[in-house]
Formats: C-alpha cells, sequence, structure tokens
C-alpha cells in the first residue's frame, strides 16, 4: 500500500480478496477496510493499553453490548459498547440464559451480504457466526462488581452506561 505506514504490532494485513486491502487487530477483528478509493470502519477502534498476560491467552473472544432502543419492528441499536479484554468475566457472561433478538434488529455491526463490508441493517448472527442473543440490562449489572468490571476502566464506563438503562431493557451480546 503506498503511501500508507502500518506499525508493526498493531495487527496484520489481509489481502486474500483482490478487490480490497482489511486491517484485522491482535484479536483478528476486522477493523479497517480499504476498498475502491473508501476506508470502511468496522466496529470500534480501541486505542489503549496493552493486552495482559492472561488476557493475550484469551483473546480470540471479544465481546460489544448493543443497547436494544426498540424492540417493535424493526428493533434497533444505534449504540455499541465495547466490552474490554476480560476472559473470567466474558466466560460468566456466557452462562447468562439468553433468548434470540428480534428477525428484525437493525444495527451498524451488519455486514454486506456479498461484500462483507460493514453497514447498517439486519443483524441476526455475530461476528463469529453464531445466533444474535440478548438478555436483560438487570442479569448484565449482576457483573459490576467483577474484577474485570472494576479492574478495568473501559469496562467500569460500559457497567456505567448499562446503570442509567431500566433493568428490563434488553442487551444484545455480539461476539466476535
Amino acid at each position: 500500500m503506498e503511501g500508507v505506514t502500518f506499525y508493526p504490532g498493531v495487527g496484520t494485513i489481509d489481502r486474500s480478496r483482490p478487490d480490497r486491502i482489511r486491517i484485522l487487530d491482535d484479536t483478528g477483528a476486522v477493523r479497517i477496510i480499504l476498498r475502491d478509493g473508501f476506508i470502511y470502519i468496522s466496529g470500534l477502534l480501541y486505542i489503549g493499553r496493552e493486552p495482559r498476560k492472561n488476557e493475550k491467552e484469551d483473546m480470540s473472544l471479544g465481546l460489544s453490548l448493543l443497547p436494544v432502543e426498540c424492540l417493535e419492528s424493526p428493533a434497533f441499536c444505534q449504540t455499541v459498547l465495547e466490552v474490554a479484554p476480560s476472559p473470567d468475566l466474558l466466560r460468566e457472561v456466557q452462562e447468562i440464559p439468553a433468548q434470540p433478538v428480534p428477525r428484525r434488529f437493525n444495527t451498524y455491526l451488519c455486514e454486506h451480504e456479498s461484500s462483507g463490508d460493514p453497514r447498517y441493517g439486519n443483524t441476526q448472527t455475530t461476528g463469529s457466526g453464531e445466533k444474535l442473543m440478548m438478555v436483560a440490562v438487570r442479569e448484565l449489572l449482576r457483573f459490576a462488581d467483577h474484577p474485570g468490571v472494576f479492574e478495568e476502566p473501559q469496562n467500569r464506563a460500559v457497567w456505567a452506561y448499562l446503570r442509567e438503562l431500566p433493568e428490563d431493557s434488553m442487551i444484545a451480546l455480539y461476539w466476535d
């Protein structure tokens, strides 16, 4: 890529498709797509501390919380709360009983069917290809005192946001 500086250790460049270049972060998540002279940003670019040693071992697991702003058809979410890596916290969140999102659930984490480019649209599966599920805020608030929340500034901010929502609000769990 002419005129672009890529810093080692930040991620990798995927050139597997001739029509685009994807820059992946250390977890393998697509963060920037350069296609047809345009730059597409997928998800949130996280700038912060280096992962702790025990987090590097489990970096394949990532979670974004999507507050469901409307459950009526079409349901939608325009907010993405990225949870900072905390393997113990994420494993416990995975164990919460969840229900599927509505049949029409529009978010900014939808991928175009043919190109895979990020867009706003119906999101039914996670980045790992599993069915997108949701839980009540009250279920996530049980983890407010979890070390993965109170020891991580980004997660403290996410849980502060959750505390401001009605406890019966629904949150989609986008695993990638």
